[in-house]
């Protein structure tokens, strides 16, 4: 998910190999300008009880990144309320709280500069159809090739569905999955 949209992408022949290099790029070198902040990853609590978390404590500068299962979810936000949060979620029963060694905020409202410039910099391409389907993080749901460049810019500040993505899939009657990644 996330930056791998844009691989999956590439295999369904939306755009070639150069194309694709100049977006991640791109988008890399954005987002690693708009670096405020950091990323944690929450282990054993839901969507609710960590929105819950947030509005009790008055973290109004997290966001929830990833849904990356129901009981992990990564938030982003500002690095000082990143660092503070962690004894309020093992308070209130995460089985783990795991600051991320990461360079930003990423999907969250702290990429919006980056967001910004790279919605101009998307305007001077132009990506070809769609091969097969491809599942939008954004949207969890497939592309439609109208919204191909409005998905990659809305990807950049909003959360990855990955949880609602595979949902999404198993609807559809999908029931092999290939994880493909460090460790598998």
């Amino acid at each position: 998910h996330s930056l791998g949209e844009y691989t999956a992408l590439f295999a369904a022949g939306v755009f070639n190999f150069e194309t694709g290099l100049r977006l991640v790029a791109k988008r890399g070198e954005l987002m690693s300008e708009a670096s405020e902040g950091g990323m944690a990853a929450v282990i054993g609590l839901d969507e609710h009880h960590i929105k819950k978390i947030l509005q009790k404590y008055e973290f109004g500068q997290i966001d929830i990144a990833n849904y990356n299962t129901s009981s992990q979810i990564v938030i982003a936000g500002a690095a000082d309320e990143i660092k503070r949060a962690a004894s309020f979620f093992e308070k209130e029963g995460a089985k783990a709280y795991i600051v991320l060694q990461v360079g930003g905020a990423f999907h969250s409202r702290f990429m919006e500069s980056a967001q910004r410039e790279f919605a101009e910099f998307i305007e001077e391409f132009h990506f070809s159809e769609l091969n097969f389907p491809v599942i939008s993080n954004y949207t969890a749901r497939p592309y439609k090739q109208e919204d191909i460049k409005r998905n990659l810019i809305e990807q950049i500040t909003n959360s990855v569905k990955w949880t609602e993505s595979i949902r999404y899939l198993m609807g559809q009657g999908v029931t092999v999955f290939e994880e493909i990644g460090p460790g598998t």
